[in-house]
């Protein structure tokens, strides 16, 4: 029902937004651009499909390639979209107000205001995603474009002061996910790009950046004295080792190359995962496992080292082009939202390695 739902709602916005394309098309309006990172998105796609054909695969996972086609019409529709009015800037903007909502949410279920079932809300913040990790990768996702487009993009007032509170809800909402992969990554991720911001393009408003850079890790370090549970699982990582759920990780991943070495090249099929896995559990691994805790390792059981290559020369060419506008250009809110989109993006590629 949740399927047909979310298709029947993605059905209506293509349709609006479908209209509205036409209309710049016979206007003129519209110039469409391919870049590389086109034809190897397409090309992912494309060896997604015949992993879902394999004999192996599920037959529901025919719903994740509909899912997948809906995010990337998504995506190719507000590119267009944003090559006729300009756009690109407010659909930015829109992903941050959407970010505070949900996180705004998740700290509603944190206060207990509205309690369920599935998870804990008063351990760990994870709004409508259920698990937090998931709910934090979100998040670093989002804060660093809503940090620099708070400071550099030409934004309303009244634009800015929405985007100040989701900044607020969001760093709140991540500190209290309680995701220690999530803080790592992003903290991480944030020294990386700083250090490279600062060498490259220290031209504009070091002072100012500087400042709301510290300030928010002196918030965030605050937060996590004062509260008992962040506390508590900061203090798991001095001694990784002996952690539950670390060794836990550890027994999954060595399966999982197992089971990769069984079929490098091609992988076992979208879906699969979870019904090969049984056969190359290690010892004292008895839960039921149906995800391999590592993005890369899960991408290479399923769709191979080819899918995986597919998927890396993505996020390198995109990489790449994110790192050359926030150097090279002059519009502050393009040089925000390459930085953005540039520090997220490297924060969630260090976090789904675990």
């Amino acid at each position: 029902h949740r399927d047909w739902v979310l298709l029947a709602l993605a059905a209506g916005f293509f349709g609006l937004a479908a209209g509205r394309l036409i209309k710049s098309l016979r206007r003129g309006e519209i110039a469409f651009q391919t870049r590389w990172s086109d034809l190897a998105l397409l090309a992912a796609f494309a060896w997604a499909v015949f992993g879902v054909r394999r004999p192996q695969s599920s037959p529901d996972d025919f719903l994740i390639l509909i899912h997948l086609a809906a995010f990337l019409a998504c995506f190719y529709l507000a590119r267009s979209l944003s090559y006729a009015d300009g756009i690109s800037l407010q659909l930015a903007w829109g992903l941050t107000f959407v970010g505070g909502a949900v996180a705004a949410f998740g700290l509603i279920q944190f206060a207990d205001y509205a309690p369920h079932d599935w998870w804990e809300p008063s351990r760990f913040v994870a709004s409508v995603f259920v698990n937090h990790n998931h709910f934090a990768s979100y998040l670093e996702l989002l804060l660093p474009m809503t940090v620099f487009l708070w400071l550099f993009a030409p934004l309303a007032p009244w634009q800015r002061f929405l985007t100040a509170v989701s900044g607020a809800v969001m760093t709140s909402a991540f500190v209290l996910s309680c995701s220690r992969g999530a803080w790592l990554s992003l903290a991480t991720a944030a020294v990386l790009s700083f250090l490279g911001f600062f060498l490259f393009a220290e031209k504009t408003h070091p002072a100012r950046r500087t400042l709301v850079f510290g300030f928010t890790c002196v918030a965030v370090l605050a937060l996590a004295v004062a509260h008992e549970p962040i506390r508590n699982r900061l203090l798991t990582l001095v001694n990784v080792s002996e952690d539950v759920s670390a060794q836990m990780r550890q027994a999954m991943w060595w399966g999982t190359w197992a089971l990769i070495e069984k079929s490098p090249v091609i992988g076992h099929g979208l879906g699969t995962y979870v019904h090969l896995f049984p056969s190359f559990r290690p010892e004292g691994l008895y839960r039921r496992i149906n995800y391999a805790h590592s993005e890369y390792l899960q991408v290479a059981a399923e769709i191979g080292w080819v899918g995986l290559a597919l998927l890396a020369m993505i996020a390198i060419l995109l990489v790449f082009r994110m790192s050359r506008i926030a150097l090279v250009s002059r519009t502050s809110w393009k040089q925000a939202l390459a930085l953005g989109g540039w520090v997220g993006g490297v924060s969630v590629a260090i976090h789904s390695l675990i």
